[in-house]
């Protein structure tokens, strides 16, 4: 009887072996690094003793003009229930120049726009306004009314392109009359307008009033 001999089967094992990197010149860094690739963000708790501050600069030749939040103040009522106390505001803080990129923020001018003058911000852009302006008398409903004044105009560039943010303070206490004025281009005018457009309900608290409550007894939503 004739037999055909068999040739032996290699073993093929069911698990795959692990990839073996002889030289670190040749794998990745995700390969070869011992630390992880992505590292995870780091996350603050927020709480009244230490409150998040963030600005929005526009650094210009001839002055800066940082924008920053007033939070709203919230206060509780009857043991009962959070209000509103104050509403929040925008502040833009104005500093001349006084060197190449340097400001003297110790001579800085501030002017706050209220919810419903970021309304008027924002319509007058929408409408294309060439020109307009918001008064302030910060002793309005003292006895040295009259005294400070404030004068804040936003007027378009003559060339159609950007705007002018202009601030005039007067004080006759000191005899002492301030202006700035900042160049702000489209770009610029764009992110101003989405931060205004964002905030409007946060500077009236309505953030607090549509979020969802959590009882303390089981941390249910209500």
């Amino acid at each position: 009887m004739f037999r055909v001999p068999v040739r032996s089967i290699p073993r093929v094992s069911a698990v795959p072996r692990p990839l073996r990197i002889q030289s670190s010149t040749l794998a990745p860094a995700f390969l070869t690094s011992k630390r992880p690739v992505f590292q995870p963000i780091r996350t603050f708790a927020l709480s009244a003793d230490r409150p998040f501050f963030t600005s929005y600069k526009i650094h210009k030749a001839k002055g800066a003009l940082d924008i920053s939040v007033f939070r709203p103040q919230v206060v509780e009522e009857g043991g009962k229930y959070l209000t509103l106390k104050k509403a929040g505001s925008v502040c833009l803080a104005f500093a001349p120049a006084k060197g190449t990129r340097i400001y003297d923020w110790k001579e800085k001018e501030l002017f706050q726009l209220s919810a419903t003058e970021l309304g008027d911000f924002l319509h007058h852009l929408k409408t294309g306004s060439a020109d307009f302006k918001f008064f302030h008398d910060p002793n309005l409903q003292n006895e040295s009314k009259g005294k400070i004044t404030k004068e804040l105009s936003i007027r378009k560039n003559v060339n159609g392109k950007g705007y002018f943010f202009n601030l005039n303070v007067s004080n006759t206490d000191e005899n002492k009359k301030t202006s700035f004025s900042i160049s702000v281009t489209d770009g610029e005018l764009e992110v101003c307008s989405s931060l205004f457009s964002y905030i409007i309900p946060h500077l009236l608290s309505f953030s607090y009033a549509t979020s969802p409550i959590i009882t303390e007894s089981n941390n249910t939503q209500q």
